[in-house]
């Protein structure tokens, strides 16, 4: 399917001819028609433009990305695409509240305590508002080390969806730098109660 590509992308698509290769085979062993799934941080579109060509016309898809340059670029895709009608996007930001946020437009940093050394003010949302109460079946998130806060905002929607599945990108330098413990992972998935589970370059879980 056409989607952008960009510098961060090359060595990928190079060698692999996609974008993560554990991500985007868990999503094909996963993710079925009707289904209804979001990418949180979705950069360019690539993982949100898959799992909407994988829920087809029956499903439904979010995408939230709140840098303007990889906004613009999700939308051209979805033209592209013509995946008009069950697929949304949003340009703020994702938190444990809504509000207002900062985000770094250089590196896509984004919380109220970075505020000093961002140049962007941006509305920041849960995503419980985000998704309002509809049906979620799996959510990729990658938000450079705020993944807690997204997981937080979304309470309601993990309480309502019993067997919802959330994909992070696991890195404890990041967590650090949000102001996160690496161990926090644990304890979120504690108060949930849900498991941590680790996915192979073949999609596989473990």
């Amino acid at each position: 399917f056409p989607v952008t590509i960009c510098n961060e992308m090359l060595y990928g698509m190079l060698f692999y001819g996609c974008q993560e290769p554990d991500i985007t085979n868990y999503y094909k062993l996963t993710i079925k028609e009707g289904m209804h799934t979001a990418d949180i941080g979705a950069f360019v579109g690539y993982h949100g433009l898959l799992q909407r060509r994988l829920v087809g016309k029956t499903g439904f898809v979010y995408l939230v990305e709140p840098m303007e340059e990889y906004y613009d670029a999700i939308r051209l895709s979805i033209a592209d695409n013509n995946f008009f009608g069950n697929i949304k996007v949003s340009r703020k930001m994702v938190g444990n509240k809504n509000g207002v946020s900062w985000i770094n437009e250089k590196y896509g940093v984004a919380n109220t305590t970075l505020s000093d050394e961002s140049n962007v003010r941006k509305e920041m949302l849960k995503l419980d508002d985000l998704f309002f109460g509809n049906m979620i079946d799996l959510v990729k998130i990658d938000t450079f080390g705020y993944e807690c806060e997204a997981i937080l905002g979304m309470e309601e929607t993990i309480k309502r969806n019993q067997n919802i599945k959330i994909i992070i990108e696991y890195c404890p330098d990041m967590w650090v730098r949000a102001g996160y413990y690496p161990s926090d992972i644990v304890k979120i998935a504690n108060y949930f109660g849900m498991e941590i589970h680790c996915i192979d370059d073949n999609g596989k879980v473990s």
